[in-house]
Protein backbone atom coordinates (compact mmCIF):
# COMPACT_ATOMS: atom_id res chain seq x y z
CA UNK A 1 0.00 0.00 0.00
CA UNK A 2 0.83 3.54 -0.53
CA UNK A 3 0.39 5.69 2.56
CA UNK A 4 -0.04 9.96 1.87
CA UNK A 5 -0.67 12.09 5.00
CA UNK A 6 -1.06 9.14 7.38
CA UNK A 7 -3.70 7.56 5.26
CA UNK A 8 -4.13 4.61 3.03
CA UNK A 9 -4.07 5.83 -0.56
CA UNK A 10 -7.32 5.46 -2.11
CA UNK A 11 -7.48 4.05 -5.51
CA UNK A 12 -10.08 3.66 -7.71
CA UNK A 13 -9.51 -0.32 -8.16
CA UNK A 14 -7.87 -1.16 -4.95
CA UNK A 15 -4.52 -2.18 -7.21
CA UNK A 16 -1.80 1.15 -5.87
CA UNK A 17 0.93 -0.14 -4.58
CA UNK A 18 1.42 -3.37 -6.75
CA UNK A 19 5.17 -2.52 -7.82
CA UNK A 20 5.60 -6.12 -8.20
CA UNK A 21 3.44 -5.70 -11.29
CA UNK A 22 5.99 -3.01 -12.47
CA UNK A 23 7.75 -4.88 -15.85
CA UNK A 24 10.97 -4.57 -15.84
CA UNK A 25 11.06 -7.23 -18.88
CA UNK A 26 9.41 -6.97 -21.76
CA UNK A 27 9.90 -10.45 -22.80
CA UNK A 28 10.26 -11.78 -19.40
CA UNK A 29 8.68 -14.99 -18.10
CA UNK A 30 4.69 -14.37 -17.45
CA UNK A 31 3.12 -13.52 -14.82
CA UNK A 32 -0.13 -14.60 -13.06
CA UNK A 33 -1.29 -10.91 -13.48
CA UNK A 34 -1.31 -11.31 -16.93
CA UNK A 35 1.77 -9.38 -18.01
CA UNK A 36 5.29 -10.92 -18.76
CA UNK A 37 8.28 -9.68 -17.16
CA UNK A 38 7.03 -8.05 -13.86
CA UNK A 39 9.40 -7.72 -11.13
CA UNK A 40 7.18 -10.69 -9.19
CA UNK A 41 9.05 -12.59 -11.83
CA UNK A 42 12.43 -11.45 -10.29
CA UNK A 43 12.74 -10.83 -7.05
CA UNK A 44 9.53 -12.27 -5.17
CA UNK A 45 10.38 -15.32 -2.74
CA UNK A 46 7.96 -17.93 -4.32
CA UNK A 47 9.91 -17.45 -7.65
CA UNK A 48 13.73 -17.07 -5.84
CA UNK A 49 12.96 -20.34 -3.59
CA UNK A 50 11.62 -22.32 -6.34
CA UNK A 51 14.78 -21.46 -8.57
CA UNK A 52 16.89 -22.18 -5.63
CA UNK A 53 14.62 -25.50 -5.06
CA UNK A 54 16.14 -26.29 -8.53
CA UNK A 55 19.41 -25.69 -8.13
CA UNK A 56 19.16 -28.09 -5.05
CA UNK A 57 17.42 -30.72 -7.06
CA UNK A 58 15.04 -31.00 -4.55
CA UNK A 59 10.87 -30.17 -4.87
CA UNK A 60 10.41 -27.32 -2.63
CA UNK A 61 12.42 -25.15 -0.66
CA UNK A 62 10.94 -22.81 2.37
CA UNK A 63 12.40 -19.51 3.68
CA UNK A 64 13.28 -21.37 6.89
CA UNK A 65 14.99 -23.63 4.98
CA UNK A 66 16.64 -20.98 2.66
CA UNK A 67 18.02 -18.79 5.40
CA UNK A 68 19.65 -21.57 7.32
CA UNK A 69 21.19 -22.34 3.65
CA UNK A 70 22.37 -18.58 3.33
CA UNK A 71 23.63 -18.31 6.88
CA UNK A 72 25.82 -21.42 6.30
CA UNK A 73 27.25 -19.37 3.00
CA UNK A 74 25.99 -21.75 0.19
CA UNK A 75 27.28 -20.59 -3.00
CA UNK A 76 23.94 -21.55 -4.49
CA UNK A 77 21.64 -19.67 -1.46
CA UNK A 78 24.09 -16.71 -1.96
CA UNK A 79 23.45 -16.39 -5.64
CA UNK A 80 19.44 -16.08 -4.62
CA UNK A 81 20.16 -13.62 -2.33
CA UNK A 82 22.56 -11.24 -4.85
CA UNK A 83 19.38 -11.75 -7.22
CA UNK A 84 16.89 -10.62 -5.03
CA UNK A 85 18.91 -7.89 -4.16
CA UNK A 86 19.74 -6.50 -7.78
CA UNK A 87 16.31 -6.68 -8.81
CA UNK A 88 14.35 -5.11 -5.33
CA UNK A 89 17.54 -2.76 -6.22
CA UNK A 90 15.60 -2.35 -9.62
CA UNK A 91 12.38 -1.82 -8.36
CA UNK A 92 12.77 0.56 -5.77
CA UNK A 93 14.64 2.78 -8.18
CA UNK A 94 11.51 2.81 -10.14
CA UNK A 95 9.20 3.36 -7.52
CA UNK A 96 11.97 6.59 -6.31
CA UNK A 97 11.76 8.04 -9.77
CA UNK A 98 7.69 7.56 -9.64
CA UNK A 99 6.83 8.95 -6.01
CA UNK A 100 9.65 10.03 -4.30
CA UNK A 101 8.89 8.53 -0.89
CA UNK A 102 10.70 9.10 2.39
CA UNK A 103 10.38 5.46 3.33
CA UNK A 104 9.75 2.06 1.55
CA UNK A 105 9.33 -0.71 4.04
CA UNK A 106 10.07 -3.91 2.28
CA UNK A 107 7.91 -7.12 3.07
CA UNK A 108 10.01 -10.10 2.85
CA UNK A 109 11.25 -12.71 4.58
CA UNK A 110 14.70 -12.18 3.15
CA UNK A 111 15.15 -8.91 4.82
CA UNK A 112 13.22 -9.39 7.65
CA UNK A 113 15.50 -12.61 8.60
CA UNK A 114 18.82 -10.76 7.16
CA UNK A 115 18.26 -7.10 7.75
CA UNK A 116 22.06 -6.54 6.68
CA UNK A 117 21.15 -6.92 3.01
CA UNK A 118 19.40 -3.31 3.52
CA UNK A 119 22.66 -1.47 2.87
CA UNK A 120 23.19 -3.28 0.24
CA UNK A 121 20.24 -2.85 -1.68
CA UNK A 122 20.84 1.01 -0.82
CA UNK A 123 23.94 0.49 -2.64
CA UNK A 124 22.55 -1.23 -5.68
CA UNK A 125 19.77 1.43 -6.12
CA UNK A 126 21.28 3.63 -8.93
CA UNK A 127 21.57 6.94 -9.47
CA UNK A 128 20.90 10.38 -7.74
CA UNK A 129 18.19 8.77 -5.50
CA UNK A 130 20.57 5.73 -3.46
CA UNK A 131 20.66 7.57 -0.39
CA UNK A 132 17.31 9.76 -0.23
CA UNK A 133 14.98 7.21 1.64
CA UNK A 134 15.10 4.93 4.27
CA UNK A 135 14.04 1.47 3.73
CA UNK A 136 13.13 -0.96 6.57
CA UNK A 137 11.81 -4.54 6.72
CA UNK A 138 8.46 -5.66 7.63
CA UNK A 139 7.92 -7.87 10.03
CA UNK A 140 4.53 -8.58 8.96
CA UNK A 141 4.90 -11.03 6.25
CA UNK A 142 1.78 -12.57 5.10
CA UNK A 143 -0.58 -10.37 7.67
CA UNK A 144 0.54 -7.28 5.47
CA UNK A 145 -2.12 -8.56 2.78
CA UNK A 146 -4.48 -9.46 5.43
CA UNK A 147 -4.21 -5.75 7.19
CA UNK A 148 -4.44 -4.00 3.72
CA UNK A 149 -7.50 -5.55 2.70
CA UNK A 150 -8.80 -5.32 6.66
CA UNK A 151 -8.09 -1.26 5.95
CA UNK A 152 -9.42 -0.77 2.82
CA UNK A 153 -12.43 -2.30 3.33
CA UNK A 154 -12.76 -0.15 6.34
CA UNK A 155 -12.56 2.63 4.62
CA UNK A 156 -14.94 1.78 1.77
CA UNK A 157 -18.08 0.88 4.56
CA UNK A 158 -17.04 4.25 6.06
CA UNK A 159 -17.10 6.46 3.08
CA UNK A 160 -20.71 4.83 2.26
Amino acid sequence: GIIVKQKLFGCTHGFAGEFGHSIIQVEGPPCPCGNRGCLEQYASEKVLLTELAQMKQVPHLSADEFAVLYQRKDPDAIEIMNRFIKYIAIGINNILNTLDPDLIIINSSFTMNFPQIIPEIKAAITGRNHDICNLLPSELQDMSILLGGICYTRNKFLES
